[in-house]
């Protein structure tokens, strides 16, 4: 902890730590790096006999075997299980109807993304955002 000394008031109470883990879904992004449906089980069994807070199983729209993966793994968890959702209505959809417990959702900010992906101006996104959040 000597890393955050100073960073805090010494008299401010933080409160206790909740662990939101990524592994299967974040994690995945590695370089070379690909979990079959066994270990993302395995992972995930893992996580929750560990007593994580929640964790965020898989991008649920981005395929079936990702869809049925996560939908496994919250039914199969006594943890809160979260799903990943770009700010899409599709993508929001996947991950309710995955059985998760909590969504995810983002929005690419960057102007490339913005232009390139979203086709959107920055108030569109930010609109989108709004509508995510309030879908959910």
């Amino acid at each position: 902890m000597e890393f955050f000394q100073g960073t805090i008031a010494s008299n401010v109470d933080i409160g206790p730590v909740r662990i939101f883990d990524t592994t299967l879904r974040d994690g995945e992004q590695s370089p070379r790096t690909s979990f079959s449906y066994d270990e993302k089980r395995r992972i995930a069994a893992t996580l929750d006999d560990m007593n994580t807070h929640v964790i965020e199983a898989g991008f649920p729209v981005n395929s079936d075997a990702e869809f049925e993966a996560v939908s496994d793994i919250a039914a199969a968890t006594d943890t809160t299980v979260c799903g990943l959702a770009r700010v899409v209505e599709g993508d929001i959809d996947a991950a309710i109807d995955s059985g998760v417990q909590m969504v995810h959702v983002f929005v690419s900010t960057s102007d490339v993304q913005l232009e390139d992906s979203m086709h959107a101006t920055r108030e569109e996104a930010k609109q989108r955002a709004v509508d995510a959040v309030e879908q959910v």
